[in-house]
C-alpha cells in the first residue's frame, strides 16, 4: 500500500555541504534535527531538494558537528539531480510520495549489463526514493560504479521503490539499441520485480 505524507509547504534554505562518504549512493541526505522539525518531517520521510531543478531524497539526521549550521549533506549525484554546487542553497520541504508500481532505468554508458551487476544494483534499489529524471549511482564490486536514469515511475511523482515495484532496463544510452536491448533481455523480463530479481526467479526471453 501506498504510504502517504501530508506535504508539508514550507519550505527552508539551507547551505548544501559534503556528503559522509559512507552515505554516498544511499539516497540520503543529512539534516539538524531540528531543523526536520521546523519542516515537519522525521527520519525516513522523502524530502523534496530544490535547486536549479528538483529532486527526492529521504531524511536522516546529522551527526553531532554538522548541527546548529543550517547544512544539508548532499552527495555528489543528489547535487546533479537537484542542479546545485557546494556552498550553494536549496529549498527543502516534505513531500508527499507512493510506493513505486513500475519504474524504467536506462544505464548510462558502460555496455550491457551482466547478470550479476542486474541483481546487485536490484538489491541496492529497494528502498530509495526517486523521481522521473533523477540519475541513480550504484556502487559495483571492485570500487567501480554505475549510474542509471530514472525514465519513467509509475505512478508519477515521487516514489519509493519496494521489493514488488515491477523494473525494465532499457538500451544504454549512446550504445547500438538492438545489440543492448537483446544482451539485456536474455538476462531478464523486461518487467520484472525486486523480489524476483533478489531470488534470482528471472524469466528469460529469446
Amino acid at each position: 500500500m501506498p504510504k502517504e505524507a501530508t506535504e508539508n509547504r514550507e519550505k527552508l534554505r539551507l547551505t548544501v555541504v559534503e556528503a559522509r562518504r559512507d552515505d554516498i549512493g544511499r539516497g540520503i541526505v543529512r539534516l539538524d534535527p531540528e531543523t526536520l522539525k521546523e519542516i515537519g518531517a522525521s527520519p525516513g520521510d522523502v524530502l523534496e531538494i530544490e535547486g536549479r531543478a528538483r529532486t527526492v531524497a529521504k531524511a536522516m539526521p546529522t551527526f553531532k558537528e554538522q548541527r546548529g549550521l543550517q547544512v544539508i549533506q548532499l552527495d555528489g549525484v543528489g547535487r546533479t539531480n537537484a542542479g546545485v554546487a557546494l556552498g550553494q542553497k536549496v529549498a527543502v520541504n516534505k513531500v508527499a510520495h507512493a510506493v513505486a508500481r513500475r519504474l524504467a532505468l536506462t544505464p548510462l554508458g558502460g555496455g550491457a549489463l551482466h547478470d550479476d551487476e542486474i541483481e546487485y544494483t536490484a538489491r541496492r534499489l529497494d528502498g530509495l526514493a526517486v523521481r522521473t529524471g533523477d540519475r541513480v549511482r550504484i556502487a559495483l564490486f571492485g570500487g567501480s560504479h554505475r549510474d542509471f536514469s530514472v525514465v519513467r515511475t509509475e505512478p508519477d511523482g515521487p516514489v519509493m521503490i519496494h521489493p514488488d515495484t515491477l523494473l525494465s532496463v532499457d538500451s544504454v544510452r549512446g550504445s547500438s539499441p538492438g545489440k543492448t536491448e537483446a544482451a539485456v533481455e536474455d538476462i531478464l523480463s523486461p518487467t520484472t520485480s525486486l523480489a524476483a530479481w533478489t531470488a534470482k526467479s528471472r524469466r528469460y526471453e529469446r
